[in-house]
Order: structure tokens, then sequence, then C-alpha cells
């Protein structure tokens, strides 16, 4: 990440909505997983997954992770993308309203975007090999001071500091 250095971007996931007041900032633990688009050599992202979920999750990529969490929350668990995930969503709850996040919310991070203690994320992240990023576990978890605005519509992520990196 830091060859990229001169490459700063920071990317949300956001729908589009009008903010509104209510936001919140937090500490909270989130998962740092591999970033594989096309064109980007090295990258990350930060992923905060709802503790009902998370359980499901361990193991798998962000996108399996993702799609769970589309199955649970959808309406019609019947549909394509919601058979044979290795889970009986008939006996998975759905979350609580007052849930935070309400959905896996991810930000993605290429080069060192201006995030307080950046540096230390970055330096966890160069020493251990890129697979160990690949699957959601435990031990690439990093505990972070986050900003949730909830919307209408949806939540957006901010990334404040990262307060810690395995182990925690």
């Amino acid at each position: 990440l830091r060859r990229l250095a001169s490459t700063v971007a920071l990317g949300l996931i956001v729908c589009g909505a009008a903010p509104s007041q209510n936001t919140f900032e937090s500490e909270e633990s989130l998962f740092v997983q591999n970033l594989h688009p096309p064109g980007v050599h090295k990258g990350l992202s930060l992923s905060w997954i709802p503790k009902p979920l998370e359980k499901y999750c361990l193991g798998k990529t962000i996108a399996q992770c993702s799609t769970i969490d589309y199955c649970i929350r959808t309406t019609n668990r019947k549909i394509k993308i919601c058979e044979n995930l290795g889970l009986d969503l008939a006996k998975v709850a759905v979350y609580p309203p007052s849930l935070h996040p309400r959905r896996v919310l991810s930000v993605v991070l290429i080069g060192a975007p201006p995030i307080t203690s950046i540096d230390v994320l970055l330096q966890f992240y160069d020493s251990k090999p890129n697979a160990t990023f690949d699957r959601l576990s435990q031990s690439v978890r990093v505990k972070a001071r986050v900003k949730l605005t909830r919307l209408a519509d949806d939540d957006r992520l901010e990334i404040l500091e990262v307060l810690a990196v395995p182990p925690l």
C-alpha cells in the first residue's frame, strides 16, 4: 500500500440519499480484507459486519458474507442468489431494527488515506501474506473509531482512526 501513496483515494459504499441528523461515533471491530478490483494491484477494505451475521461469515470471503447478509434481509429468501448458502435461512432471525450496522458496510482504501493512525494498519497489512486477508477471520480484525450516519435508505460509514491491530 505504501507504494500507492501517490494515489490516494477513499471510496465509500453509499446510496444517494440526503444525510440525516442520525449520526454517531463509536469504537468497532472491523475486518481487513484484500481488494481485487480490475487495475488495482494492491488495496484493502475495512468491513463492519452486523454481530448476528459474524458467525455465518467467518471463513468466507466478504462477497459471500454480503450475499448471506442480503439473503437474511430480503423479504423473498427463495430467490436464486439465496440458494446453496450452506445455512438454513428459515432458522436465521431477521435483524432487529435498532441494529448497528443494518447491513455489511465496507470502506475501500487505496494508498494512504487521511485516517488517523493509518500507518499502524498499513504495517499490519504489509506484515502478513496477502492470502491472510482473503477470508474473514478473527485474526484480521482491527479496532477503529468509526462514524455512522443513518440515512433513510442506507447507512454511511467513515473510518476516523485506527485504534489497534491484532493481537487485540
